[in-house]
């Protein structure tokens, strides 16, 4: 028997594959919502965005925002938003960058430990991380479908 054959052999909770799974795709919805929204305040971007990473993604919308004139009545949301996803940028990436580790319960989980800090990612804190990035995704959405730029 391989591991191939029977990936279920691979000890972690199903409840946290759930969690995990959720915060990966709440995050790619959000990343797609910034590339549509930094699309708007300059087109063109998106024939490139596949090439990037998250956190070029938010450079280049932190700088599309920071380009608009102070007169556009969204300036403030959107400088607030890529406040946020440049933290969440800098979350997911401890999550995606994570190293599977046994806890002191005995639980599998991921844990990180480099240059964005340490963080052991429990269920509790990938549905913490799920929300915020759920929460960014509908201002961003709301951002682009509202007509606010």
């Amino acid at each position: 028997m391989t591991l191939t054959e029977h990936p279920e052999h691979i000890p972690v909770a199903e409840e946290y594959l759930r969690a995990l799974g959720r915060a990966t795709y709440n995050f790619a919805y959000l990343e797609w919502a910034i590339i549509w929204l930094t699309e708007t305040m300059r087109p063109g971007f998106l024939r490139g965005a596949s090439n990037k990473t998250a956190g070029d993604i938010s450079g280049c919308f932190s700088s599309a925002v920071e380009s608009l004139e102070n007169t556009n009545a969204s300036k403030v949301r959107l400088q607030a938003l890529a406040s946020e996803f440049s933290q969440i940028v800098y979350d997911r990436n401890s999550l995606m960058h994570g190293n599977p580790h046994t806890a002191q319960t005995g639980e599998q989980r991921l844990f990180y430990d480099g240059r964005h800090g340490r963080s052991d990612w429990t269920i509790e804190l990938m549905t913490r991380f799920s929300a915020r990035t759920a929460t960014a995704a509908a201002e961003a959405v709301d951002l682009l479908h509202n007509g606010c730029l």
